[in-house]
């Protein structure tokens, strides 16, 4: 019986060992955006390049990538445009990066709160994620879709850009992994 309370301590002590990553699946994660314009109606983008890991019981795993370069508004354009120095300086600074530092479990999913970096700029920020599913892609291999919803201001961290768009962008996440 003692064995047995001592595996349960253990565990509860080193939850990180038990802990599920999943690598990002490039090809069926999404990460999407809102921002007011003129505050008239809402523009829309995404980001086509999504990279990284993720854990639904171990916010040190969770290190989410997107490529800055892979913006798409479906205007050509106002693409460039978000490319330049006015924005996201893309050059010299090609990712924007979210990184786990701590976990706490919501009746929603989890709240994991870490460190966002944009442009350059690195801010505390608390996202809660809440898994969609879990199943075996086509070879068999274990998959979970995770999703995100929250919202940043672009003032926090230098994306400037016309008076006429709002400074809160609201973004919509979903990634599935592949279990690693």
């Amino acid at each position: 019986m003692r064995f047995g309370f001592a595996v349960l301590l253990w565990m509860g002590i080193c939850p990180a060992l038990f802990a599920e990553t999943y690598e990002v699946d490039a090809v069926h994660s999404s990460v999407m955006f809102r921002v007011t314009h003129t505050e008239i109606s809402y523009i829309y983008g995404m980001f086509k390049e999504t990279s990284g890991t993720f854990s639904l019981d171990n916010a040190e795993s969770v290190d989410v990538k997107i490529a800055v370069a892979s913006i798409e508004t479906g205007n050509e354009g106002r693409d460039k445009h978000l490319l330049s120095p006015d924005y996201f300086s893309a050059k010299q600074f090609p990712e924007i990066r979210f990184q786990g530092k701590s976990i706490q479990p919501t009746t929603d999913g989890v709240e994991v709160s870490g460190e966002l970096t944009v442009k350059g700029v690195t801010k505390r920020a608390t996202i809660t994620i809440k898994e969609i599913g879990k199943g075996q892609g086509r070879s068999g291999d274990s998959r979970m879709g995770v999703e995100a919803l929250f919202a940043i201001k672009r003032s926090d961290f230098g994306v400037g850009g016309p008076q006429g768009l709002s400074d809160r962008v609201r973004l919509y996440v979903s990634l599935q992994g592949v279990k690693k």
